[in-house]
């Protein structure tokens, strides 16, 4: 039971962040904190009904009222575990009920029984179990999430290993997956799809198969221009300079791109046309080395995004087709 109460206000938390690799709240009442609190993850206030009484006892479709200016301003601070715990599970005494009294949530779903009480830590684990599933999340975020000062801390708060394995096990055997990294998680995750040749190696032995698969330092998928790093510990230990395309033939060897994700093959196409112009650039000013270069990046940058492309659905290609019609767009606003 207490999990799925965990899950329901996790979902409720997550709707309010905003969209890209970081994850925000309060940005409606951002500006009007102190200086000193601005920077905090979650703000709360009276102004959007976060905050005291009247964010507690408000209805689900109550609208906040006009915002005063100067001593009428609503004030606007840092949530702290109290104040979280309070919201949760009220005040003792009866002074002040929780959500979870308010949602009538008991500990084993029966009306009759207790009103289940959901513990910080408890939440702390599922939240992070939540995020360490989104790879659009780097584990600087995750980290700042916990507000710890090691980011290897955050690993024991998540609990999401083995659906990790399934998902990327499905998309390599649906042959979504490609990239030099690919066959790499193939062989560590057990997958006999990759299409290893006969007397090739493996990529490591069962000792130090069972150590990684075992270790979540080194599934971490983390979003990086054009795909995803699946390096252990992250896109932070590159000795590529994140020249994920670019790095060998076929990509950096921890380097994936995920054909079912659009805004990844619109990053990739135009990674490839961008190399690609800048060769004829530097060509056309004589500097015949530079060009060179460029004409191997965008070579390998055209390469893995023709495989990509030819993975990908025909939903995923009109998808993409309408994201590049939009960022042309852009560019052309841009110019004038």
């Amino acid at each position: 039971m207490g999990f799925r109460v965990a899950r329901r206000i996790r979902f409720a938390v997550l709707r309010s962040a905003g969209e890209g690799p970081e994850v925000k709240y309060s940005d409606e009442i951002r500006e009007r904190a102190h200086p000193k609190e601005a920077g905090l993850l979650i703000l709360v206030s009276t102004a959007n009904l976060t905050a005291e009484r009247v964010g507690a006892d408000a209805a689900p479709n109550a609208t906040p009222a006009p915002a005063g200016t100067g001593a009428d301003s609503p004030s606007v601070r840092g949530l702290i575990v109290e104040r979280l715990n309070r919201w949760l599970n009220g005040m003792e005494g009866g002074v002040s009920d929780g959500v979870l009294k308010k949602w009538g949530i008991t500990a084993d779903g029966r009306p009759e029984s207790p009103i289940y009480e959901l513990g910080l830590s408890f939440i702390r684990h599922t939240r992070q179990s939540a995020l360490a599933l989104d790879p659009q999340i780097p584990l600087l975020v995750r980290q700042r999430d916990l507000n710890h000062n090691d980011t290897n801390a955050q690993f024991a708060y998540q609990h999401r290993l083995a659906e990790n394995h399934e998902a990327l096990l499905r998309k390599i055997g649906e042959g979504k997956l490609c990239g030099g990294g690919a066959k790499w998680l193939a062989d560590l995750l057990g997958d006999n799809t990759a299409g290893f040749s006969e007397g090739s190696p493996t990529v490591m032995t069962p000792r130090w198969r069972s150590l990684v698969q075992n270790n979540p330092l080194f599934l971490q998928l983390n979003r990086v221009p054009c795909g995803l790093c699946v390096l252990p510990k992250g896109p932070g230990g590159c000795t590529e300079f994140l020249n994920c395309t670019g790095a060998e033939e076929g990509g950096c060897p921890c380097f994936v791109v995920d054909s079912d994700d659009a805004r990844m093959l619109s990053e990739l196409d135009r990674k490839a046309s961008t190399e690609r112009r800048r060769q004829l650039e530097s060509a056309t000013a004589g500097r015949t080395v530079q060009a060179g270069k460029h004409e191997v990046q965008a070579r390998r940058a055209e390469a893995l995004r023709d495989e990509a492309l030819r993975r990908a659905s025909a939903e995923m290609v009109a998808e993409l087709r309408r994201l590049q019609d939009e960022m042309d767009e852009e560019d052309m606003w841009g110019e004038d």
